[in-house]
């Protein structure tokens, strides 16, 4: 019985025996979904759930939950095969590149959770502590990163706090092996503290992933809040001594312990967007180019070594569509196919997904999907002008690099929306 306003000691001192009270359901919270991604062998998807609206400490719930699409005798959309909750808002999660039944994910607060799903009780693995060395704010992104030193995949986080930390499992996430600062000092982050901040980040692999040999030049790249694209080669972050616990027994200070993550040497920029960057891929067939997308509603498509995009595109929904605006929507989500080199993919807030192929169209999208809701839902804010079509924002989009033809998106009322894709595009 949960009673409102009323704590577990309350309920022992104050209460007494015959007296009567008021028993509330407990409420419930429609959680968002903050990021999608399918597994190492593409026949689950996995979902993870919070919340982009809060302004100050979090509690509100988070949870991840993982559905086995091609299992037709136990498949049950509203019934996850796994369901990983945690106390506080999770904003992104990420599979590990090979070993299949790890998945992490950051929450609003800084955590960084683990999950092995070998484990019946699907109590996390490891959850990494609250300190001043480690995210004290959001954390935006993670990945997975091959360190050809301790040959093992290690664990990267970026957050608000414009904090870059390198994790190992091996130490159940007890503190950062390295850690970097996308400011350049303190003077940078006083001033213009907001614009510091971590949002997305991608790594481009290169060519000899395949045999997990760092010895092609690879490189990350990491977009802020206030617009900025960094790029850096992989190999400055994995290089060096690594931290230890005894690293932090004497409590150094940030800047002593976290280097800039640009040497003030360090002169070349890519074009920034007009607001934050919101998402970043690399290319899987190209180690030079990836793609930015940002709140200004342009997707640019850019070279490693050139300041200026090859390409810019404001996508926008195709003239006559039902309830859509003529203005541009921020670019919630880009990604490259892993399939086919000439496609890509990009959200956007107002609803739509529009698939790209370079090889029919370089001017606008070959192919446009929707989230539609019927108008009788009662979760759904009505618009007066959609002529009885809805559509919610998409947060995050993902490519199947199992079944080639199936393309997934997560919206703000925490649907999954799952589309087969034509033939031409893989």
């Amino acid at each position: 019985v949960i009673l409102s306003g009323i704590s577990y000691d309350d309920i022992i001192i104050r209460l007494e025996v015959g007296q009567v009270v008021e028993a509330l359901y407990p409420s419930k919270i429609t959680l968002q979904c903050t990021g999608i991604k399918f597994n190492l062998s593409g026949n689950s998807v996995a979902c993870s759930y919070g919340s982009n609206t809060i302004t100050g400490w979090c509690n509100i719930p988070g949870a991840i939950c993982i559905w086995n699409l091609y299992n037709n005798k136990s498949f049950d959309i509203n019934k996850p095969d796994y369901i990983l909750d945690h106390s506080i808002s999770l904003m992104c999660l990420s599979y590990h590149p090979i070993r299949p039944s790890i998945i992490s994910s950051g929450s609003f607060n800084g955590e960084l959770i683990v999950w092995d799903l070998t484990n019946t009780e699907q109590s996390p693995y490891a959850i990494s502590p609250m300190t001043e060395y480690s995210h004290k704010e959001p954390i935006s992104d993670i990945n997975w990163i091959y360190d050809n030193n301790i040959n093992d995949y290690l664990l990267i986080s970026i957050g608000s706090d414009g904090k870059i930390l390198l994790w190992r499992l091996d130490n159940k996430l007890l503190y950062p092996i390295k850690g970097f600062l996308l400011s350049q000092g303190k003077i940078s982050r006083r001033q213009y503290p907001l614009a510091h901040g971590g949002r997305c980040m991608s790594i481009s692999i290169g060519l000899s992933e395949s045999t997990n040999s760092n010895s092609r030049s690879k490189w990350i790249v990491i977009g802020q809040d206030g617009g900025a694209i960094v790029r850096i080669q992989a190999s400055r972050l994995l290089e060096g001594s690594l931290l230890t616990k005894d690293s932090f027994k004497s409590l150094p200070n940030i800047e002593d312990i976290y280097q800039p993550i640009k040497r003030s040497s360090d002169i070349f920029t890519h074009e920034s967007h007009v607001g934050s960057v919101n998402s970043l891929h690399c290319s899987p067939f190209n180690r030079n180019l990836f793609l930015s997308g940002g709140s200004d509603g342009s997707i640019k498509l850019f070279h490693m070594l050139e300041k200026s995009p090859l390409y810019t595109w404001e996508p926008a929904p195709p003239l006559g569509t039902t309830g859509a605006t003529s203005t541009f929507a921020p670019v919630t989500c880009v990604q490259f196919s892993p399939i086919k080199p000439t496609v890509f993919a990009c959200s956007s807030s107002d609803g739509f997904i529009y698939i790209y192929d370079l090889s029919q169209s370089l001017i606008g999208p070959v192919v446009t999907l929707e989230s539609i809701y019927p108008n009788e839902s009662n979760d759904i804010k009505t618009n007066k002008n959609s002529n009885r079509i809805k559509r919610v924002g998409i947060t995050s989009i993902s490519f199947n690099h199992k079944h080639r033809d199936v393309i997934s998106g997560c919206d703000l009322l925490g649907f999954i929306h799952v589309w087969k894709l034509n033939f031409s595009l893989y």
